[in-house]
């Protein structure tokens, strides 16, 4: 699609021994990193009364652990230079979701630690921004497709009364063009915001 070329590497974030590995191999090749969006992110309906050790494991671990870990390892390739952190919280960070107390938990925690570096890192031109997207993920096509026909056509209703521009869920592709936004020179002063794709569901403040 453009200049240039794209490596691919294989690795576990909630292993900070692999995301430095990996983080220190880019940072070689590209001689430096300049932006970082950090996407990666599991999902699993877990009631509270019936939370266990697992869960909270893996969904914290891939959320937050992931999110600190590889910001902290982009930290150090940008710490001279700059440069734009993206990370993805959900808006189940951001108001109570029925019945799904881990995975919000985790994306609020992912929301709180952006907003804290990007005030930590300002000094070091270092941007943190977080995205907050309601777009056609595989995860949650994999969701509507479990559902019956008749909770999927009260989830469609749903969504044609709460979703302004389209009434439905948004494509990936909206979710990208805010990530190009804020890893460019367009967002050179915005630092610690919350970027809310999602057709106007709802407008952040």
């Amino acid at each position: 699609l453009g200049p240039g070329s794209v490596t691919f590497m294989t690795l576990d974030v909630r292993k900070q021994a692999d995301v430095n590995v990996v983080f220190a191999a880019a940072h070689e090749k590209m001689g430096g990193i300049d932006a970082l969006v950090n996407t990666a992110g599991v999902e699993q309906q877990v009631y509270g009364e019936d939370v266990t050790e697992e869960p909270i494991d893996s969904i914290l671990g891939v959320h937050f652990k992931g999110t600190a870990f590889t910001n902290a390892a982009a930290f150090r390739s940008m710490k001279d230079r700059g440069g734009a952190i993206v990370n993805y919280t959900s808006l189940n960070g951001l108001v109570a979701y029925p019945g799904n107390p881990v995975y919000a938990a985790a994306k609020g925690a992912i929301l709180h630690w952006s907003r804290i570096v990007a005030y930590d890192w300002g000094k070091h031109k270092i941007r943190v921004n977080t995205v907050a997207p309601y777009v056609m993920t595989p995860m949650a096509k994999a969701s509507f497709d479990a559902m019956s026909p008749e909770s999927f056509d009260e989830l469609k209703a749903y969504f044609k009364q709460t979703v302004p521009l389209g009434g439905w869920l948004g494509e990936p592709i909206e979710a990208a063009k805010a990530n190009v936004f804020l890893v460019s020179d367009n967002s050179s002063f915005i630092t610690g915001q919350i970027l809310s794709v999602d057709g106007g569901f709802m407008m952040v403040r």
